[in-house]
């Protein structure tokens, strides 16, 4: 099963966050193996989120699924972030169809982080 399938509902899930999508599939030249992935990126309020579906690739096979959130915030001491991941299984149906619950779930996680549950990630240069 192709992740095209939830295309429609990423991209209304995108659009309601004021967000963009990223679609890499078997045709991008950015997905190792030609394997596909979908993201959503938005900003609100100094805060960047992150909804990634992608494969967990061993041995130039798909291993499992993965479905992920997560929140950064780049300031002068660096870059704070936290991450969930929400499901990751060997079945991309089982991603599919519990799409609207781990998105919300998703989006409630992330818009309700304060700076104060981000965790140090990374020093950054030039910020």
């Amino acid at each position: 099963m192709k992740l095209n399938v939830l295309d429609n509902n990423l991209t209304a899930l995108a659009k309601s966050l004021n967000g963009s999508i990223t679609v890499n599939d078997s045709k991008g030249m950015l997905v190792p193996f030609g394997y596909e992935e979908r993201s959503i990126r938005w900003s609100k309020n100094g805060f960047n989120y992150l909804i990634q579906i992608f494969p967990e690739i061993k041995k130039d096979t798909i291993h499992k699924w993965i479905f992920w959130a997560c929140c950064f915030q780049d300031t002068v001491n660096g870059r704070y972030w936290k991450k969930k991941t929400l499901i990751d299984s060997r079945q991309i149906e089982k991603i599919i169809s519990d799409f609207d619950r781990l998105s919300s779930e998703a989006v409630d996680f992330l818009e309700k982080l304060s700076s104060e549950d981000l965790d140090f990630a990374v020093k950054l240069k030039n910020i």
